[in-house]
């Protein structure tokens, strides 16, 4: 998770006591992570890799190559990037597709080492050698998402309201404990914080 149960209570000034069940902000953080992957990451399905920033090519001897967009992002929400936030094909000489091996060098410039399954380099006859991943603004890093995730979930725990600022944790898993808040205070803290990331772009709210 890029963020954790604590530290979205400790922002939202909440006890133990009052909401004692992980799993209610385990599925907030779920939620707020699917959300913020949505609005911010773009995919890049099957992209020919570049090989002009590291003036390289799949020449049989090299196994260095760099993504066209960067920085890698982690798509699977466990606050590292690795090979399973990358895939990798190649098209071998006689056009039949190929899985290509990943390991991820340097996620914030994009550049990955790709070897054949078997550990040897893509051979110089490929056709193509192609990646699929996920990028996001620059200005963007781990600590901003952990931040984001932080006040979106928040947000969506306090707006599980009954009435006026009562805060019912019932539509979550069935509590029948009750916060105090302002209902928008951290759904405006979230779009005042990720608008600063981005420059004033504006992202559409829920």
């Amino acid at each position: 998770m890029w963020t954790m149960p604590q530290k979205v209570r400790d922002t939202m000034g909440i006890s133990n006591d009052s909401i004692a069940d992980d799993r209610v902000f385990e599925e907030a953080i779920r939620i707020s992570q699917e959300k913020i992957k949505e609005e911010l990451f773009i995919y890049h399905h099957c992209e020919t890799i570049d090989n002009s920033r590291a003036g390289n090519s799949w020449n049989g001897n090299n196994t260095t190559f760099n993504t066209q967009h960067y920085p890698i992002m982690d798509s699977n929400y466990d606050y590292t990037v690795d090979s399973n936030d990358i895939t990798c094909k190649w098209i071998d000489n006689d056009y039949n597709p190929q899985t290509g091996t990943i390991t991820v060098s340097d996620a914030t410039l994009g550049i990955i080492t790709i070897t054949q399954t078997s550990g040897n380099a893509i051979p110089s006859n490929a056709d193509d050698v192609m990646v699929s991943y996920y990028s996001c603004n620059r200005n963007i890093n781990r600590k901003h998402l952990e931040n984001l995730t932080t006040l979106w979930a928040a947000h969506l725990i306090n707006s599980m309201q009954k009435s006026g600022t009562s805060i019912s944790m019932a539509d979550f898993q069935k509590n029948a404990m009750l916060i105090m808040q302002h209902p928008d205070q951290w759904k405006d803290k979230y779009y005042d914080y990720l608008n600063q990331l981005i420059g004033g772009r504006t992202i559409r709210g829920v």
